[in-house]
């Protein structure tokens, strides 16, 4: 799903979802919240609920808006009533690290591959609806995010 929030895309297929939680709506009607965080670091929530129609079918509406980390940290430390908060991704509370001033916009790395990976990638890619550079980009994204630092 894509939207477009004050003049900003957000889209739930090429962004991570890191937490999701439940809440009753002011109808009392349950509400499941999936909150994403794209590829930008940017943060966004889409909160789903079952509602009947004019032929009384039930119907699921979605509905996008944007947050941050401080509104997930808030969510994870309790401050908000919600139902069931489950945390996928940590890292999502990492405090980004310091933009680097780029000498060019961008580089080239060659890889050697074996053959089926190559064609899992492109396959991959293509069902992703992505290039296989921007399927690529997105992967060394996901794996190179700076680690969360446990206290033990």
């Amino acid at each position: 799903m894509k939207r477009v929030i004050g003049g900003k895309t957000y889209n739930t297929d090429t962004s991570v979802l890191v937490a999701r939680y439940g809440y009753e709506d002011e109808k009392d009607r349950e509400v499941w919240v999936n909150v994403y965080q794209n590829r930008g670091g940017a943060f966004f929530e889409v909160h789903s609920r079952e509602e009947l129609d004019i032929n009384g079918e039930n119907i699921r509406r979605n509905s996008f808006e944007a947050t941050s980390r401080e509104e997930l940290e808030k969510l994870v430390a309790g401050e908000y009533v919600v139902n069931d908060i489950e945390l996928f991704d940590e890292r999502a509370l990492a405090t980004p690290p310091k933009a680097e001033v780029e000498e060019a916009p961008s580089t080239t790395i060659y890889l050697r591959l074996p053959p089926s990976l190559k064609n899992r990638i492109e396959t991959q890619a293509k069902e992703a609806g992505l290039s296989v550079n921007a399927w690529m980009i997105r992967c060394a994204e996901h794996c190179a995010r700076p680690q969360v630092v446990r206290e033990a």
